[in-house]
């Protein structure tokens, strides 16, 4: 019963997650101010990339990385709540208002009432995926658990929470979101360092930047995390030789547990 009730309460709300990791429309570039605008802004960024060298370096990102992901990469113009600068640069075009009209926030859905998104077919539907997951992963959750000291369950509900175990793929390529936001986002000084730990992951193999895809926030794999706590936490749990959390649950499960309660007491109780 208590499998049942968590399936229910914390997988079913993957649809909503699934909303949240959706982009919002790009504006259209066919205004002349517009474009020329962009274009503009689109130089400063390339010129701001480059400028970031020195600390990758630092970081241990070798020049061929960073320049295979860095160079000629343009902004994300679909995520929502980006500042626009006003002008593009010194004696640069001004932010045209028709844009700031195509930007600004739209409806979104996970602000109805979300009665349609919770139809009790669907729900056993997800409910029964959650209990498949438990049997199918029961001896790593039972070795996660008994070195982290948590609740495998907590692992297979916010798994299922964040991605729908993996079905909801981030729409966004990675590292050009996360660029965009450090370059014009509303926390830039909290994405620059995300940026360099996102070079940091393809140039270390733990995963390509094919598979760097992400939500519109930049979080990444089966249980949205940020490039930043992928390298503090993440863990090899499965000895495969990579800290992978975009393909391998024991992976995920073990990183999203130790970013959360590493010290706390061990709970040897298997999953039920």
């Amino acid at each position: 019963m208590a499998c049942a009730n968590w399936a229910r309460a914390a997988l079913l709300a993957a649809l909503l997650a699934v909303m949240t990791l959706a982009p919002f429309p790009a504006p259209a570039a066919d205004d002349p101010e517009v474009a020329a605008y962009r274009r503009a802004v689109e130089q400063r960024f390339a010129a701001w990339l480059q400028a970031l060298w020195p600390d990758a370096e630092a970081a241990g990102v070798s020049r061929a990385t960073f320049d295979a992901n860095l160079k000629g990469l343009k902004l994300n113009w679909s995520l929502p709540h980006l500042v626009l600068p006003s002008p593009a640069g010194p004696d640069g075009p001004p932010l045209p208002q028709s844009l700031v009209k195509a930007m600004a926030p739209k409806h979104q859905p996970e602000f109805d009432s979300p009665a349609f998104y919770f139809k009790e077919g669907t729900l056993n539907a997800l409910a029964a995926t959650g209990r498949a997951k438990v049997a199918q992963f029961r001896p790593t959750l039972v070795a996660i658990q008994k070195q982290y000291g948590v609740p495998a369950s907590i692992v297979v509900a916010i798994w299922g929470r964040e991605t729908g175990f993996g079905k909801i793929d981030g729409p966004n390529d990675a590292v050009s979101t996360i660029a965009t936001q450090a370059f014009m986002g509303r926390r830039p000084d909290e994405f620059r360092p995300q940026l360099i730990a996102a070079l940091k992951i393809i140039e270390e193999g733990h995963a390509t930047r094919a598979q760097l895809k992400s939500s519109w926030a930049g979080a990444m794999g089966y249980t949205q995390f940020m490039p930043k706590d992928f390298e503090a936490f993440a863990v090899d749990f499965d000895g495969d030789g990579k800290r992978d959390i975009w393909n391998s649950a024991p992976d995920a499960g073990s990183k999203m547990l130790n970013s959360m309660l590493p010290n706390s007491p061990e709970v040897t109780t298997p999953p039920s």
